[in-house]
């Protein structure tokens, strides 16, 4: 079983709106496509546990947080009259095996409220409950999960290390996982944006998604730090632990559902196999 499948999956929000409600902004539409396609492949393997490395949940300097209470709970206000919420287990057994597992970098077991049971729930960011809504909507019954959420200020070339040591954790594994990475792209490409203009934003997305395709991480981890700055990803430090994890397994290529720019920031939405080793 183990290791089943990589993906890298967009948490705009606008997205998720368009898909339970198509009639929603239909400029959203092919972003939407995009990660339904990648949601279907990943429920055609049928994994029990999905681990989802987010930007935006809970971080702790110079180190990766893992979840580590009973559940996660998550509201997303993409309807103001009606929330959407959402309850996930953690896999406590597997979020235990990522924290005792040394490796490269420190790790930190995150939990929230009562040290166990009905309410001992860690807050589910929108970086992970986008991706893990998309795709929930694929499966018979909901997954058991595991939250990882890397520090900003460890660099991409320890990031990728990282990567590698969690491949042998996962490929491991006696029942199936898939791995999500949760990123999004330049963030100013539109001056009116909350990030403002930047000339650069388009070939940096371009280049992004040519360096998926072939596998490229020396192209990722030679980044230039005020260059990241400037173009405001928020993907890279996900993706540098994903392209860690690919380097250490056997994969097919790069499934590349679409990229797509329909506000301020470019969205891709990716997929590969994993072979069994």
């Amino acid at each position: 079983m183990s290791l089943t499948a990589v993906a890298l999956m967009s948490h705009g929000t606008e997205a998720l709106r368009h898909f339970l409600d198509p009639h929603y902004s239909l400029m959203f539409h092919d972003t939407c496509s995009h990660q339904i396609d990648v949601a279907n492949k990943i429920s055609a393997k049928k994994p029990e546990t999905l681990v989802v490395i987010t930007p935006h949940g809970v971080r702790a300097e110079g180190m990766i947080t893992i979840s580590y209470a009973e559940w996660v709970e998550g509201h997303l206000d993409i309807y103001p009259s009606q929330p959407l919420h959402d309850t996930y287990a953690i896999n406590r057994p597997l979020a235990e095996h990522l924290i005792q597992s040394l490796g490269p970098i420190l790790t930190a077991a995150i939990s929230y409220g009562a040290s166990a049971g009905e309410f001992n729930r860690l807050p589910l960011d929108w970086g992970a409950h986008v991706p893990l809504r998309f795709i929930q909507a694929f499966l018979p019954s909901s997954p058991s999960v595991v939250i990882l959420t890397p520090s900003r200020s460890l660099s991409l070339a320890d990031l990728f290390s990282y990567g590698q040591h969690l491949a042998s954790l996962l490929r491991h594994w006696p029942s199936s996982v898939a791995l999500i990475a949760s990123g999004d792209l330049s963030h100013t490409h539109d001056p009116s944006g909350p990030y403002g203009f930047d000339a650069e934003a388009a070939s940096f997305d371009h280049d992004f998604v040519t360096m998926l395709k072939t596998c490229q991480a020396r192209w990722l981890l030679s980044l230039p730090a005020d260059h990241i700055d400037r173009v405001k990803v928020d993907a890279l430090w996900q993706v540098a632990i994903m392209l860690g994890v690919l380097s250490r397994v056997n994969h097919g290529p790069w499934h590349i559902s679409g990229y797509s720019c329909p506000t301020y920031f470019g969205m891709v939405s990716s997929f590969v196999d994993v072979y069994e080793t």
